[in-house]
Protein backbone atom coordinates (compact mmCIF):
# COMPACT_ATOMS: atom_id res chain seq x y z
CA UNK A 1 0.00 0.00 0.00
CA UNK A 2 3.21 2.27 0.11
CA UNK A 3 5.33 1.52 -2.39
CA UNK A 4 3.48 4.66 -4.35
CA UNK A 5 4.31 6.78 -1.21
CA UNK A 6 7.72 5.49 -1.17
CA UNK A 7 8.28 5.96 -4.54
CA UNK A 8 6.73 9.38 -4.68
CA UNK A 9 9.67 10.31 -1.61
CA UNK A 10 12.22 9.00 -3.89
CA UNK A 11 11.37 11.07 -7.23
CA UNK A 12 11.44 14.20 -4.55
CA UNK A 13 15.17 13.01 -3.47
CA UNK A 14 15.28 11.64 -0.56
CA UNK A 15 16.67 8.10 0.50
CA UNK A 16 13.69 5.90 1.41
CA UNK A 17 12.75 2.47 3.12
CA UNK A 18 9.66 1.03 3.08
CA UNK A 19 9.41 -1.36 6.17
CA UNK A 20 7.52 -4.01 6.59
CA UNK A 21 6.78 -6.29 9.94
CA UNK A 22 5.56 -9.68 11.24
CA UNK A 23 1.87 -9.75 11.17
CA UNK A 24 -0.86 -12.12 12.86
CA UNK A 25 1.92 -12.76 15.76
CA UNK A 26 2.71 -11.00 19.27
CA UNK A 27 3.05 -7.39 19.63
CA UNK A 28 6.38 -8.02 21.12
CA UNK A 29 7.40 -9.47 17.84
CA UNK A 30 5.83 -6.38 15.73
CA UNK A 31 7.81 -3.72 18.28
CA UNK A 32 10.91 -5.65 17.63
CA UNK A 33 10.69 -5.58 13.87
CA UNK A 34 10.36 -1.91 13.80
CA UNK A 35 13.14 -1.48 16.48
CA UNK A 36 15.71 -3.50 14.01
CA UNK A 37 14.74 -1.86 11.47
CA UNK A 38 15.52 1.60 12.50
CA UNK A 39 18.83 0.78 14.25
CA UNK A 40 19.61 -1.02 11.38
CA UNK A 41 19.96 2.05 9.06
CA UNK A 42 23.23 2.54 11.47
CA UNK A 43 24.36 -0.33 9.43
CA UNK A 44 23.48 0.94 6.30
CA UNK A 45 24.47 4.51 6.37
CA UNK A 46 27.82 4.56 5.12
CA UNK A 47 26.99 2.49 1.92
CA UNK A 48 24.43 4.95 1.06
CA UNK A 49 25.77 7.92 2.61
CA UNK A 50 22.82 8.49 4.89
CA UNK A 51 22.95 11.07 7.74
CA UNK A 52 21.67 8.97 10.75
CA UNK A 53 20.88 12.50 12.44
CA UNK A 54 18.15 13.41 10.16
CA UNK A 55 16.29 10.35 9.88
CA UNK A 56 12.52 11.07 9.62
CA UNK A 57 10.11 8.53 10.29
CA UNK A 58 6.04 8.17 8.14
CA UNK A 59 3.63 6.00 9.26
CA UNK A 60 0.34 5.48 8.18
CA UNK A 61 -2.72 4.47 10.68
CA UNK A 62 -1.50 1.46 12.23
CA UNK A 63 2.35 2.27 10.86
CA UNK A 64 1.30 5.81 12.73
CA UNK A 65 1.36 3.96 16.40
CA UNK A 66 4.48 2.44 15.16
CA UNK A 67 6.94 5.27 14.37
CA UNK A 68 5.59 6.97 17.62
CA UNK A 69 6.04 4.25 19.60
CA UNK A 70 9.99 4.29 17.66
CA UNK A 71 10.19 8.17 19.10
CA UNK A 72 9.70 6.85 22.94
CA UNK A 73 12.10 4.07 22.33
CA UNK A 74 15.51 6.38 23.91
CA UNK A 75 13.75 7.51 27.09
CA UNK A 76 12.08 4.41 27.42
CA UNK A 77 15.50 2.90 27.29
CA UNK A 78 16.70 5.33 29.98
CA UNK A 79 14.11 4.78 32.65
CA UNK A 80 14.52 1.27 32.20
CA UNK A 81 18.63 1.46 32.21
CA UNK A 82 18.97 -0.82 29.23
CA UNK A 83 21.45 0.27 26.16
CA UNK A 84 19.96 3.18 24.24
CA UNK A 85 18.89 2.63 20.87
CA UNK A 86 21.80 2.80 17.90
CA UNK A 87 19.21 5.49 15.86
CA UNK A 88 17.10 8.27 17.20
CA UNK A 89 14.62 9.83 14.88
CA UNK A 90 15.13 13.19 14.17
CA UNK A 91 11.42 13.49 13.51
CA UNK A 92 8.01 11.39 13.04
CA UNK A 93 5.15 11.98 10.80
CA UNK A 94 1.72 9.97 11.55
CA UNK A 95 -0.45 10.11 9.44
CA UNK A 96 -4.05 9.04 10.74
CA UNK A 97 -2.38 7.42 13.29
CA UNK A 98 -3.64 5.30 16.09
CA UNK A 99 -1.78 7.20 18.79
CA UNK A 100 -4.02 6.42 22.07
CA UNK A 101 -4.43 2.55 22.13
CA UNK A 102 -6.77 2.72 25.32
CA UNK A 103 -9.02 4.77 24.25
CA UNK A 104 -8.99 3.16 20.37
CA UNK A 105 -9.91 0.03 22.74
CA UNK A 106 -12.36 1.72 23.87
CA UNK A 107 -14.14 2.60 20.98
CA UNK A 108 -13.48 -0.27 19.13
CA UNK A 109 -11.76 1.10 16.32
CA UNK A 110 -10.97 -1.17 13.47
CA UNK A 111 -13.19 -4.00 14.28
CA UNK A 112 -11.48 -4.23 17.67
CA UNK A 113 -8.09 -4.62 16.26
CA UNK A 114 -6.39 -3.48 19.70
CA UNK A 115 -7.22 -6.49 21.29
CA UNK A 116 -6.65 -8.33 18.50
CA UNK A 117 -3.11 -7.05 18.57
CA UNK A 118 -2.35 -7.18 22.22
CA UNK A 119 -4.51 -9.78 23.26
CA UNK A 120 -7.22 -7.95 26.03
CA UNK A 121 -8.29 -4.80 27.64
CA UNK A 122 -6.13 -2.32 29.67
CA UNK A 123 -7.37 -3.81 32.48
CA UNK A 124 -6.75 -7.87 31.34
CA UNK A 125 -2.98 -6.75 30.15
CA UNK A 126 -2.09 -3.77 31.92
CA UNK A 127 1.77 -4.11 30.97
CA UNK A 128 1.20 -4.60 26.91
CA UNK A 129 -0.31 -1.53 27.09
CA UNK A 130 2.17 0.23 29.19
CA UNK A 131 4.96 -0.94 26.45
CA UNK A 132 2.82 -0.51 23.38
CA UNK A 133 0.56 2.54 23.69
CA UNK A 134 2.47 5.76 22.85
CA UNK A 135 0.39 7.67 25.45
CA UNK A 136 2.48 5.64 28.03
CA UNK A 137 5.37 6.38 26.61
CA UNK A 138 5.54 10.36 27.24
CA UNK A 139 8.08 12.48 26.39
CA UNK A 140 9.91 11.16 23.87
CA UNK A 141 11.78 14.46 23.56
CA UNK A 142 11.29 13.65 19.34
CA UNK A 143 9.33 16.29 16.94
CA UNK A 144 6.09 14.97 15.76
CA UNK A 145 3.58 15.76 13.19
CA UNK A 146 0.15 14.68 13.23
CA UNK A 147 -2.08 14.59 9.64
CA UNK A 148 -4.85 13.62 10.26
CA UNK A 149 -8.46 14.38 8.53
CA UNK A 150 -11.98 15.09 10.33
CA UNK A 151 -13.57 13.28 7.94
CA UNK A 152 -11.57 9.86 8.42
CA UNK A 153 -14.06 7.27 8.98
CA UNK A 154 -11.52 4.75 10.84
CA UNK A 155 -9.66 6.07 12.51
CA UNK A 156 -11.12 9.59 14.60
CA UNK A 157 -9.19 12.88 14.54
CA UNK A 158 -9.57 12.88 18.13
CA UNK A 159 -6.66 10.38 18.67
CA UNK A 160 -4.52 12.25 16.90
CA UNK A 161 -5.78 15.23 19.39
CA UNK A 162 -5.49 13.03 22.49
CA UNK A 163 -1.94 12.53 21.94
CA UNK A 164 -1.29 15.68 21.14
CA UNK A 165 -2.19 17.19 24.42
CA UNK A 166 -0.63 14.45 26.26
CA UNK A 167 2.77 15.03 24.85
CA UNK A 168 2.74 18.83 24.73
CA UNK A 169 1.81 18.88 28.33
CA UNK A 170 4.85 16.63 29.03
CA UNK A 171 7.12 18.80 26.95
CA UNK A 172 6.98 17.44 23.78
CA UNK A 173 7.45 19.12 20.13
CA UNK A 174 3.70 17.90 18.58
CA UNK A 175 1.23 19.54 16.40
CA UNK A 176 -1.65 18.27 14.88
CA UNK A 177 -2.73 19.45 11.24
CA UNK A 178 -6.00 18.35 9.69
CA UNK A 179 -6.46 17.82 6.29
CA UNK A 180 -8.95 16.80 3.65
CA UNK A 181 -10.36 13.60 2.79
CA UNK A 182 -10.44 10.21 4.00
CA UNK A 183 -8.75 7.52 5.93
CA UNK A 184 -6.89 6.11 2.87
CA UNK A 185 -6.55 9.58 0.88
CA UNK A 186 -3.77 10.69 3.17
CA UNK A 187 -1.59 8.53 1.57
CA UNK A 188 -2.56 8.52 -1.88
CA UNK A 189 0.30 10.74 -3.91
CA UNK A 190 -2.24 12.28 -6.44
CA UNK A 191 -5.23 13.55 -3.22
CA UNK A 192 -4.43 17.25 -1.63
CA UNK A 193 -3.83 15.51 1.63
CA UNK A 194 -0.63 14.20 0.85
CA UNK A 195 1.09 17.71 -0.02
CA UNK A 196 1.04 17.93 3.64
CA UNK A 197 2.51 14.93 4.43
CA UNK A 198 5.53 15.38 1.91
CA UNK A 199 5.71 19.41 3.34
CA UNK A 200 6.04 17.95 7.71
CA UNK A 201 8.69 15.31 6.29
CA UNK A 202 10.80 17.97 4.09
CA UNK A 203 10.93 20.29 7.36
CA UNK A 204 11.85 17.84 9.57
CA UNK A 205 14.18 16.43 7.70
CA UNK A 206 16.01 19.96 7.52
CA UNK A 207 15.16 21.61 10.76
Amino acid sequence: MLVPVAADLTRRGWHVWNIEYRRGRSWHDTLADCAVALDYLGDLAAGFDLDTERVVMLGHSAGGHLVTWCAGRAPAARRAGSPLPKIVPAGVVSAAGVLDLAQAFRWGIGERAVTEFLGGSPDEVPDAFRQADPMARLPTGVRLRCLHGPDDERVPVELSHRYARAARANGDDVTVTEVPGNHADIIDVGHPAWRAVVDAVGRLATY
